[in-house]
């Protein structure tokens, strides 16, 4: 996945949903920890570890509100052999997702009184 084009994106959007955990994640073990709680669960549910097909159909509907599915879709229709520029509309809803993920870190890195201690 680290050669694809959507990769950088879904990593900043990992990045982005664990560092929202930050206010509610005091220790170190425990954030570390919270970056696997999203991420397995998501990539599950994405189909990173098995075709999204095998999933229910309410399921295969849900993958599309997770980044991880748009990431996949965009590599396989990629492999496909379709061109970069009729991927768009992937691209696009990734940076939706990110800077979605990124405002939402933002708002609530600024909120927060301990603001110091990261920096």
């Amino acid at each position: 996945m680290a050669n694809g084009p959507s990769a950088p994106a879904f990593l900043f959007i990992r990045d982005r949903l664990v560092f929202d955990y930050r206010d509610v994640c005091e220790q170190l073990c425990f954030r570390r920890g919270a970056a696997a709680l999203v991420t397995v669960p998501t990539c599950m549910l994405a189909g990173c570890f098995w075709p999204v097909e095998l999933m229910p159909e309410f399921l295969q509907k849900a993958a599309y509100f997770i980044p991880q599915r748009w990431a996949l879709d965009c590599l396989v229709k990629l492999q496909e052999g379709r061109s970069f520029g009729s991927l768009y509309w992937h691209l696009l809803i990734l940076l939706a997702f990110a800077l979605t993920f990124f405002l939402l870190a933002v708002y609530k890195f600024s909120r927060s009184q301990q603001s110091g201690q990261f920096i």
